[in-house]
């Protein structure tokens, strides 16, 4: 009777740790899911705020550096004509 028992009792530890080892499998599974799914969206929303920071610093030198050379030109121009204007 006692060998029956401790039978019995075996048989359910090992139902139980199985149960709990599925369960504990599933949760792992659905959080892993839910992990890999936000990071993929939030790289999706990362690497445009990156394209669209990158774009703004860009923009931003390639404008100053611009009217850098505008206004040295401009003046090197104005330059030339006051030396290529006839005096009075």
């Amino acid at each position: 009777m006692v060998k029956y028992q401790t039978d019995e009792l075996y048989a359910c530890d090992i139902k139980f740790n199985t149960s709990i080892t599925a369960e504990v499998t599933k949760i792992k599974n659905k959080i892993n899911t839910k992990i890999t799914d936000d990071l993929s969206s939030h790289d999706g929303s990362i690497t445009a705020e990156i394209e669209r920071i990158l774009n703004t610093k860009i923009t931003n030198e390639l404008s100053t550096r611009l009217s850098k050379i505008n206004t040295t030109f401009t003046a090197k121009l104005g330059r030339i004509i006051i030396i290529n204007s006839p005096q009075k």
